[in-house]
């Protein structure tokens, strides 16, 4: 497809970390071993860098586990949906592992910009970008707030292999993980920020209130 484009024409790829393996914070300019192996897009996301490599206008938007928002079917809402299944608010360990995400208004911002961004020369191909609002919220505080949102659930630690029975075996696992994304090097290269509600004040404004058990 690339080649068809040109090296002329801007295009973006869309990528995620490998949320399963090792506790270091992912930066855009990382180099992840075994990303073929760990990451669902993780072919597609070293072929895209290594165009760029050869002149190709090329990025890469990595995503969190969270792109929220108003009628978000994804992560939150399957926790949300398996927590009043079972009564039960489960955060992993101590429940300071922090939790990333970004509204998906910001996220369909930072696309925009990337784009403009490879069209004008400002952005390099093969950059990596992350569409993170911020550092993350343990996923304790998360889980309270969803407990709260729910009402009349408990809450309480769970251990990584009941996080996975409960929510996933990939769902629960990044419920689990040490590791966060950064996105310093996204904000200087494409001038970006998140304006959107963050996870948190989404939670609390009831943007999942309305999910439903299953």
């Amino acid at each position: 497809m690339l080649d068809a484009l040109g090296k002329d024409k801007p295009f973006i790829g869309t990528s995620s970390p490998m949320w399963d393996v090792g506790d270091e914070d992912y930066v855009e300019d990382m180099e992840l071993e075994g990303l073929k192996m760990h990451s669902p897009r993780g072919n597609s996301d070293l072929e895209l860098k290594a165009k760029g490599k050869e002149g190709y206008r090329t990025a890469i938007v990595r995503l969190p586990p969270s792109v929220h928002g108003p009628h978000d079917p994804n992560f939150v809402t399957y926790i949300v949906a398996a927590s009043k299944k079972h009564g039960h608010v489960g955060y992993v360990g101590d429940g300071e592992h922090k939790w990333v995400a970004v509204h998906v208004k910001d996220a369909a911002r930072l696309y925009v910009a990337t784009l403009e961004g490879l069209a004008n020369g400002s952005i390099p191909g093969g950059q990596t970008v992350h569409a993170v609002e911020d550092s993350g919220h343990p996923t304790k505080v998360i889980a309270e707030l969803i407990a709260g949102d729910i009402g009349n659930v408990d809450i309480g630690a769970i251990t990584p292999d009941q996080s996975r029975e409960r929510y996933s075996p990939f769902i629960g696992t990044i419920w689990g993980t040490k590791r966060v994304m950064k996105s310093d090097i996204t904000r200087k290269v494409t001038g970006w920020a998140p304006k959107e509600n963050n996870l948190v004040e989404d939670i609390k404004a009831g943007v999942y209130s309305k999910v439903e058990s299953h």
